[in-house]
């Protein structure tokens, strides 16, 4: 089925985005599309199913019509991308959205017991769940719909990257790249193979040898498979070598010995150490530190992190790791999805504030109001 809609789709949809803002429907429309997107062609069929029933009451030509086009996933994000070009300020149409879950958070809370199916207890979580996923939604669409980049910090161990792959070219020395000791169920080896993916890209355009030795069968093939296509994306497919990522052992001390001794008879320019690590990390960095190779460390284990801060030139810490992709991909989605991020943590820290004063005010008798007691926390 093509995807694409044609002119006459979009006249339809943007008449009925038009009716949508001209009866005030703006932010449950947009808050009931992105909820029911997934469904969109379940949506369709159930329409053709009541169609009988409903042209009762509705012309059929419209009705039809529109089951028609929501067959196709793209006209859900077009209809959206419509209502808010219509509604200039989007941000207030999520702040109204935000309001109306709290009244009907509210709203569920007082109802009669005999109909009252909502948990009262966990009315704080419902509204921050509810109010995170309207921030999520506002972020992402504005990330795809800015023309201008979204900025975000310079994180100066994925800046370093770059450096260290230039480096290793003007020495004539390979690059050493070690995802970690841990198997794919592992989120930071993960993100190790998608830094793979960036640095084999960068290898690829410099004809810089990369070797990548691996303690686990699957991210042996993982990291065979992110490579090869950094490879055919930079136009090199010849220079592309199994052998880059190889196999060596399971076994924690006996892996940790065999890539330091890589090292003493390779010496790389640069050895770039990115996922799940124990006690070996500061085994790696020590033998890096001592041929005078460029190192930079990523990890979320946060036990090794000091090892990596001291004897690393550049280490990724945590999160700074976890974005990486995020930051290497420039997606939207992604992007959007850290931003998203960095809002949550303030609202919540700004909350945690909040709930310490009123705590403090409550203890120290200057108010009869708990809002911990009040919010059932």
């Amino acid at each position: 089925m093509n995807n694409s809609l044609n002119i006459e789709d979009k006249d339809f949809l943007t008449k009925l985005a038009e009716e949508v803002k001209s009866r005030r429907l703006t932010t449950p429309a947009i808050f009931f599309l992105e909820m029911t997107r997934p469904l969109n062609f379940v949506g369709s069929q159930a329409m053709v199913f009541f169609g009988p029933i409903i042209s009762a009451f509705v012309k059929t030509d419209g009705y039809y019509k529109a089951a028609e086009i929501f067959e196709n996933h793209n006209s859900i994000e077009f209809l959206i991308q419509e209502i808010e070009r219509l509604d200039r300020n989007k941000f207030t149409v999520y702040a109204l959205g935000i309001v109306g879950i709290v009244l009907l958070t509210l709203a569920l809370s007082v109802m009669p017991d005999s109909l009252n199916f909502f948990r009262e207890d966990k009315s704080a979580m419902f509204v921050f769940t509810l109010i995170v996923i309207m921030i999520m939604l506002y972020e992402v669409k504005l990330a795809k719909n800015s023309s201008e980049p979204i900025f975000l910090r310079t994180i100066p161990g994925l800046k370093a990257v770059e450096e260290a792959v230039g480096r290793s070219t003007e020495m004539g020395r390979p690059i050493l790249y070690v995802p970690g000791i841990m198997d794919m169920n592992e989120v930071e080896t993960v993100a190790g193979v998608v830094v793979l993916g960036h640095v084999a890209n960068m290898t690829a355009q410099y004809e810089t040898e990369l070797d990548v030795p691996v303690a686990r069968a699957i991210v042996m093939q993982s990291a065979r498979q992110v490579t090869k296509e950094a490879y055919l994306t930079q136009g090199r497919p010849e220079m592309f070598n199994e052998d880059m990522v190889h196999y060596i052992t399971d076994d924690q001390f006996a892996y940790a010995a065999a890539v330091n001794g890589i090292m003493q008879r390779d010496e790389p320019a640069a050895c770039l150490y990115m996922g799940k690590f124990f006690a070996e990390s500061l085994l790696f960095a020590e033998t890096g530190n001592s041929i005078g190779a460029i190192q930079i460390a990523g990890t979320g284990s946060q036990t090794q992190i000091p090892f990596f801060v001291t004897a690393c030139d550049y280490t990724l810490m945590g999160e700074e790791f976890f974005a990486a992709s995020a930051y290497l991909s420039k997606q939207p989605e992604l992007i959007a999805g850290i931003t998203a991020q960095d809002i949550i943590k303030i609202i919540l820290v700004g909350f945690i504030l909040l709930l310490i004063v009123s705590r403090a005010f409550f203890d120290l008798g200057v108010t009869e109001f708990n809002l911990v007691t009040w919010l059932g926390l």
